[in-house]
């Protein structure tokens, strides 16, 4: 009999994982994720049966928790729920292919049990979703102390996310050797596997219908984005709104909305980005749809041209809504950030905007054991930036040019069905669990053996999300305002939460000194002479000018990117 394995809480609010069917008030993308793997996995799998061990669970589930949970009929035969005191029993009985933890990363306890019991070699995997926390760093520090083996994997989404799980590993790896005089090695496994869309949900339909029945413009050009709206953890729209705004000035044959639509329960944050947007005189051309029910956002996004995602946070691992963007046939304008530099195949399913950072983030991490979690992404995120001007240019073209956003959207629809669709998805992750079955089963089973590293480095971990860094030769100037870009009369978007990291004196030294172009290293000199900051502080606050493109900089001076987006300053539809 073939058999699959998890640990997995059902013992949860239901809306969290059958999100489907209710409110999208409260949902993270991991929660969403989880659901749609399990669902996928009992659709697409090949096993006999699924054994959910819980350790939540004190008395057997009653009829129907299948369709509960997963809003399945007809599983309930093939699914079967256990206290997880019982895997030691099943473990004896019975021979699974594989054990997964679809909710994250963290398999040590897992790992752990099945050494500690010394019965089977079973494989057991989890999967990255979010893997920025602070407090993550213990988890990863007990899954290099729990002797995981080379049949156990933590499959990451896309390779930038590997490299991250590798920064973090050979980040601990070093500071127990360097502390501790502590030498090991991890001989567990990081694999590579993205996340699915069902691209049956998320497909092209009538457009107009569908306007209508959302009281969207039938005339213009729709630009959507989704998501939650949260500038501590997920992204901060502002600059969005501003490279919106010089792309309306840009265009002469269509006219353009921008719809922002998600779960908004927790900041209030689309009434700030609202208020941005009428500060900036194009309220008329913002649409904000907060807290619908999931199953409108599937039409909503067949209901657009474009989708927009100008992500900027390390919380950010993969980007589920590019992918169902893509699915719905819509082209994609997103940063070259995180998993968004796979998915987006640049200038074919969409454009991906440079991004830049540099390290600046040492106050952050030195307090970040004490800091909460939302205010240390809040703070990073600050520091990184996307090409302003090359975003207005991308979403210039593709409002303008109706020919060229049908040929991205028909190659987007055909990249997320070959590339990402569930059914691809579940048969990858089947044949990792058959590979990984097969290497447990050609070693000796052998019970488990009992026998600071405590700040992070956010930068050098995930530095590699950058298109590129800024240099010391990098040179910068404020922004032409005749380009119709900020200038020192507009508002500054200024966050509360900034007053205690940005300093407006620095801010003024700074746009004073860079009347015309000037390299980094040399208005960082020429601030220390007038100002007592550090080295970090200095480009904090460039790059923060940078975000909100009060300052340009001089992209002859930039240097190689890491990944060459064959990307100019000004994009064309040309072939």
């Amino acid at each position: 009999m073939r058999l699959f394995g998890t640990f997995l809480s059902v013992n949860v609010d239901v809306g969290a994982l059958n999100y489907q069917k209710g409110s999208s008030r409260g949902i993270y993308g991991a929660g969403v994720a989880t659901q749609q793997f399990v669902v996928n996995l009992l659709r697409y799998g090949n096993f006999d049966e699924y054994h959910f061990f819980d350790s939540n669970r004190y008395k057997p589930p009653k009829a129907g928790t299948a369709e509960t949970l997963f809003g399945l009929a007809g599983f309930d035969a093939y699914l079967k729920f256990f206290p997880a005191t019982e895997f030691e029993n099943a473990l004896r009985q019975n021979d699974y292919l594989a054990f997964h933890h679809p909710q994250g990363p963290s398999i040590a306890r897992m790992i752990y049990l099945r050494n500690q019991l010394g019965i089977k070699n079973v494989p057991i995997t989890g999967v990255t979703h979010t893997i920025s926390y602070h407090s993550q760093l213990v988890d990863f520090l007990t899954h290099l102390l729990i002797d995981a083996r080379p049949w156990d994997s933590i499959v990451c989404l896309e390779a930038p996310a590997l490299h991250v799980m590798k920064n973090h590993f050979n980040h601990l790896l070093t500071r127990l050797y360097e502390q501790f005089g502590v030498d090991i090695e991890y001989e567990g496994r990081l694999d590579s596997i993205p996340l699915g869309v069902d691209t049956r949900t998320y497909r092209p339909r009538d457009k107009r219908a569908l306007r209508q029945q959302f009281g969207l413009p039938l005339d213009k050009v729709i630009l959507l984005w989704v998501g939650r709206f949260s500038h501590y953890d997920k992204m901060d729209l502002r600059p969005l709104v501003l490279a919106f705004k010089a792309a309306l000035a840009n265009c002469t044959k269509n006219e353009a909305v921008l719809v922002l639509a998600g779960d908004d329960i927790r900041h209030n944050y689309a009434e700030k980005v609202t208020t941005f947007a009428t500060e900036l005189g194009i309220e008329k051309h913002l649409i904000t749809l907060t807290d619908r029910p999931r199953i409108d956002f599937p039409l909503l996004y067949s209901a657009a041209d474009v989708f927009v995602s100008p992500s900027d946070n390390i919380q950010e691992t993969f980007g589920q809504t590019v992918l169902e963007g893509m699915a719905s046939g819509l082209p994609v304008v997103c940063s070259d950030w995180e998993g968004y530099s796979v998915s987006v195949l640049h200038e074919k399913t969409g454009f991906r905007i440079p991004t830049y950072w540099m390290e600046c983030d040492a106050d952050i991490c030195n307090y970040a054991p004490i800091s909460p979690w939302r205010l240390n992404q809040f703070y990073l995120s600050q520091s990184i930036c996307f090409d302003v001007e090359c975003m207005t240019n991308a979403m210039s073209l593709l409002i303008e040019n109706d020919a060229l956003r049908s040929k991205m959207g028909l190659q987007a629809r055909r990249h997320a069905l070959e590339t990402y669709d569930w059914r691809v998805i579940i048969h990858r992750y089947i044949e990792l669990w058959e590979e990984l079955h097969q290497i447990a089963a050609s070693h000796d089973v052998t019970a488990y053996l009992s026998p600071s590293w405590y700040r992070p480095q956010y930068f050098k971990t995930f530095e590699h999300y950058a298109t590129t860094t800024v240099k010391p030769t990098t040179q910068v100037r404020i922004t032409d305002p005749d380009r119709g870009f900020p200038t020192p009369d507009d508002p500054i978007p200024w966050y509360d939460e900034l007053n205690s990291r940005l300093n407006h004196e620095i801010i003024d030294t700074i746009l004073s000194l860079s009347s015309s172009w000037i390299t980094t290293a040399e208005l960082e000199h020429s601030c220390s002479r007038h100002l007592n900051i550090s080295t970090h502080s200095f480009r904090y606050h460039l790059l923060w000018l940078l975000k909100y493109n009060w300052l340009t900089l001089n992209v002859n001076t930039i240097g190689q990117p890491a990944r060459d987006l064959g990307l100019d300053t000004t994009i064309t539809g040309e072939d």
